[in-house]
């Protein structure tokens, strides 16, 4: 897997902003089109100012063949705190896109310390989604919100977090289980 930032002024960035756009707006299911209207009706000329903004940050993730497998994009939306939320082409590999997003959040809490908390709004109907983040280590802050329909129901958006501490603890029961793993299988050899 590989992270690249992307620069909406660079034209070979500019036609992955524009397919990641086009993952988000054709040919989407129905709640998924109302759900992305919650939040105002985008063009793409829009979508493509918004990346300009200095506090945005938008992360290509690709695969290890070089295949464009998503984006990841990120917003300064209060001091160490940024909107987190990511976006692909139906049927994409979800465990590529939250190792992608474990990783864009650990060197933005962890090993470069810009940020303190990550949240994401997640339409709850979005399972993939939520999957993902809570994947990545994200998980529900108690914040829910009701904003919009599609088929005559209201959408919920649930709230997603993930501080630094959580994440530090995370990364710290993964290197026990590891050494774990290997201390059992070290033990089963002799």
């Amino acid at each position: 897997m590989f992270l690249r930032r992307l620069d909406p002024d660079n034209s070979d960035d500019q036609a992955m902003l524009k397919i990641a756009f086009d993952w988000e707006t054709e040919n989407i299911p129905l709640w998924w089109a109302n759900a992305q209207q919650v939040f105002g009706v985008d063009t793409w000329e829009e979508s493509l100012e918004r990346s300009r903004r200095p506090e945005q940050i938008d992360v290509a993730v690709l695969d290890r063949d070089s295949i464009y497998n998503g984006l990841i994009t990120l917003v300064l939306v209060a001091p160490k705190t940024y909107e987190f939320f990511f976006s692909g082409p139906r049927r994409s590999d979800a465990g590529l896109l939250a190792l992608a997003c474990f990783q864009v959040g650990k060197q933005m809490l962890i090993d470069d310390q810009i940020a303190e908390l990550l949240i994401s709004w997640v339409c709850s109907r979005h399972r993939g989604a939520l999957r993902v983040n809570q994947e990545c280590g994200m998980e529900p802050d108690g914040l829910t919100m009701y904003k919009g329909r599609s088929h005559g129901r209201p959408l919920e958006w649930i709230r997603m977090r993930l501080t630094r501490e959580r994440l530090a603890r995370l990364i710290g029961e993964q290197k026990t289980e590891a050494a774990n793993t290997a201390a059992n299988a070290a033990a089963g050899a002799r």
